[in-house]
């Protein structure tokens, strides 16, 4: 299974890529037209990034950052449930 990087405080973790692939036009919108490709091949994304693309939605700056392991444990249930509607 194909997987996509996240950069982390601690070193690398890996989300499947068929999960984040759907919302790659957010990708797109969020990083000034680069591709998850190219994404991954620069290392991939922060927890705060993924969340951010995983819910179609801007990067949160400055005031509507919460925090690294908010994103982190939001996008472990995002993957988590997609995981369970896409594998069983």
């Amino acid at each position: 299974m194909k997987e996509f990087p996240i950069m982390t405080n601690k070193g690398k973790e890996y989300i499947p890529y068929d999960i984040i692939k759907p919302h790659e036009e957010q990708a797109l919108k969020n990083h000034c037209g680069q591709t998850l490709d190219r994404l991954a091949a620069r290392g991939g994304l922060s927890w705060a990034e993924a969340y951010a693309v995983l819910t179609d939605s801007k990067f949160p700056h400055r005031d509507q950052y919460i925090s690294e392991e908010f994103y982190e444990k939001k996008v472990k249930e995002i993957v988590q449930g997609r995981k369970e509607e896409l594998y069983g």
